[in-house]
C-alpha cells in the first residue's frame, strides 16, 4: 500500500513530463493529454466524497492510545485533531510509529498535542483530484484534509484513494478503444517508472516547532488552499 500510495503521487509529475517525452512520437499529443487531465483529474474531490462521511477526532488532551482505538474503530489511517470546531492537527498511523514507537514514547502516557502535526492546511470541496496530486507530490505529503464552505473538515483523503480514482476514471473513459489505451498505457509506465523520494515523510522540524506553538496555544484557523502541511 505504502509504494502504491508513492505512485499514486508520482502520477502528477508525469502528467507534465509525458507531455513532453510524446510531443515528437505522435500526432496531437496535447488533445490526448487535455483528454486525460479531464477524465482524471477535472473531477474536483467532491466527487469521491459521501454525504455521510465521517472524519474520526480527538483533541489535543487526549492520550495517544485513544487517537490509535479511534483509527482501529473506522478502519482508517489518521485522525484529526479538534478542539471544538477548531482545527488544531492531524495524527497519522506512521507518526505513531515515527513519533512515538521510534522515540521510545509510551502511548499511555504521551498526549496527541505532543507527537500531531500542528495547524494543517486544507483543501476544498471544489479542488481537482489533479491539484490534490500535485500539491502532495510537490510537498511530499500522503494526506489531505477537505473543509467545506464552511471550514469544517468533511474528508481526511491519501494518495491510494485518489490514484484508485484517477485509474478508474481513465479506464471508464477510453473503454475498448485500443489506440486510446496504447496511449494511455504508455502514461502509466511513465507514471510509475518516477522513483518518488525516498522519504514522503511530514515530519519536519518546522511541524514539530508547529506542534509546539499549538502547544502553547497558538491557533491558526483552517486555512483554505491548495497546500498541505502534513
Amino acid at each position: 500500500m505504502e509504494n502504491a500510495a508513492e505512485q499514486g503521487i508520482a502520477i502528477a509529475a508525469a502528467m507534465e513530463g509525458v507531455e513532453r517525452q510524446w510531443g515528437n512520437e505522435f500526432a496531437g499529443p496535447h488533445t490526448l493529454i487535455e483528454n486525460l487531465r479531464d477524465h482524471m483529474f477535472k473531477p474536483s474531490l467532491s466527487t469521491i466524497i459521501t454525504e455521510n462521511s465521517s472524519v474520526p477526532s480527538v483533541s489535543p488532551s487526549d492520550l495517544v492510545t485513544l487517537a490509535a482505538k479511534k483509527m482501529r474503530e473506522y478502519r482508517v489511517n489518521s485522525v484529526v485533531v479538534m478542539t471544538g470546531n477548531m482545527l488544531q492537527g492531524i495524527l497519522t498511523s506512521k507518526d505513531l510509529v515515527l513519533r512515538v514507537v521510534a522515540q521510545n514514547l509510551s502511548p499511555e502516557v504521551t498526549l496527541v498535542e505532543k507527537v500531531m502535526t500542528a495547524s494543517p492546511d486544507c483543501a476544498t470541496l471544489d479542488t481537482s483530484i489533479l491539484e490534490a496530486l500535485q500539491s502532495m507530490h510537490d510537498r511530499k505529503y500522503r494526506h489531505i484534509l477537505v473543509a467545506d464552505r464552511r471550514g469544517q473538515i468533511v474528508a481526511c483523503l491519501d494518495a491510494l484513494q485518489l490514484t484508485h480514482t484517477a485509474i478508474s476514471m481513465v479506464e471508464g473513459a477510453y473503454g475498448a478503444n485500443d489506440v486510446a489505451n496504447t496511449l494511455v498505457q504508455k502514461f502509466w509506465d511513465s507514471a510509475l517508472a518516477l522513483h518518488p523520494a525516498e522519504e514522503y515523510d511530514w515530519h519536519s522540524d518546522e511541524s514539530r516547532t508547529a506542534a509546539s506553538d499549538s502547544a502553547e496555544g497558538k491557533q491558526t484557523p483552517p486555512h483554505v488552499g491548495n497546500a498541505f502541511s502534513f
